[in-house]
């Protein structure tokens, strides 16, 4: 990360700007948005992103990129929403959006910047395991949860051959229901409105899964009730199934552009912050507890596998794995 003035940056980047470097100009804001960021306490960093960082006129510049502004606005009640999501899968082009130069380039970085890159791995990821799931078994049974738009299903060659016995897409949001029941209810998708509050009071409710997964989900979840839920998912899966999570990891280089010009804020947890939360599964039904992460190293994924045999001893400890590669280390 290139160096910047933590005092002078803001006014930095909007010279850099103004005589026409949008690249050299965004990079300084936000290489120095994260500067400031891990020099400062939360509340300071509050009080600095209020008084400073949105009243600076570099705020009018950046929010002329519709997806820093699309999260800052917020056009769904929410952070996170689908849409912002879409435009970091299909970018700016596919909402036929014209843009001047400014908007343009400062779209094009904040769209390649490593949290973008690593919520597109991500999406490749779950559909890599749709495919393998349904590649070692006949119609298996698949459920994502705050599913989104649910777009792994393009890039899943089993979804799209019918080779899923049944994708269940659960999300609060009933736009995003409508839109995956409309565009890919043909592939054996079945979306319903749902929250993590109805699953964890018992409401929704499932069994036999060969695969469950939720992709951005826990970003939001305080750890009582990330715990649960990972309980309540681990205990939709049929024996041999497999549960995936993911989170992004703490002090990523947009931390500080995402918390104050897209006013989008995270739940930032550590590889073993995330395995703490599978502490409570029951130890004998666990076969193993699986860390990978993207290439960039901003999103970590949790995968635990239900043990195939229900009878099976009770273990003193799960078997953990770190992904390095493709090769598995045991940690």
């Amino acid at each position: 990360m290139a160096n910047v003035n933590i005092d002078t940056f803001l006014d930095d980047a909007y010279s850099l700007i103004s005589q026409g470097e949008i690249k050299d100009g965004i990079a300084t804001v936000i290489n120095g948005l994260f500067a400031k960021r891990m020099a400062m306490p939360p509340e300071d960093w509050r009080k600095f992103v209020a008084a400073e960082a949105l009243t600076h006129p570099v705020k009018e510049a950046v929010h002329s990129c519709p997806f820093t502004r699309h999260s800052f606005t917020k056009p769904r009640g929410y952070a996170g929403d689908a849409g912002l999501i879409d435009l970091i899968y299909h970018g700016i082009s596919a909402r036929n959006i014209e843009l001047d130069g400014i908007a343009e380039e400062i779209a094009k970085f904040t769209l390649n910047a490593p949290a973008a890159r690593a919520v597109r791995y991500r999406r490749e990821l779950l559909a890599r395991y749709i495919d393998e799931t349904a590649a070692k078994e006949n119609e298996p049974l698949i459920l994502s949860i705050a599913a989104g738009h649910l777009r792994e299903i393009e890039l899943s060659r089993a979804a799209l051959n019918g080779q899923i016995g049944r994708l269940y897409a659960i999300d609060q949001d009933k736009e995003s229901v409508a839109l995956i029941q409309r565009e890919y209810g043909r592939y054996n998708v079945s979306a319903s409105v749902g929250s993590v509050r109805q699953i964890l009071n018992g409401k929704i409710k499932f069994n036999g899964l060969s695969l469950v997964y939720a992709a951005g989900l826990f970003d939001y979840l305080p750890d009582n009730i990330a715990q649960r839920l990972i309980e309540h998912m681990f205990s939709f899966l049929k024996p041999g199934g497999r549960m995936l999570v993911a989170n992004f990891l703490p002090q990523i280089p947009d931390i500080g552009y995402m918390e104050s010009y897209m006013d989008w804020h995270l739940i930032f947890r550590s590889s073993d912050e995330l395995l703490r939360l599978f502490d409570s599964l029951p130890q004998n039904k666990v076969e193993s507890l699986i860390t990978t992460f993207d290439p960039d190293k901003n999103i970590v994924f949790v995968e635990a596998v239900k043990n195939r045999n229900d009878e099976a001893p009770v273990h003193t400890t799960v078997p953990r794995y770190h992904a390095t590669g493709v090769q598995l280390t045991h940690k």
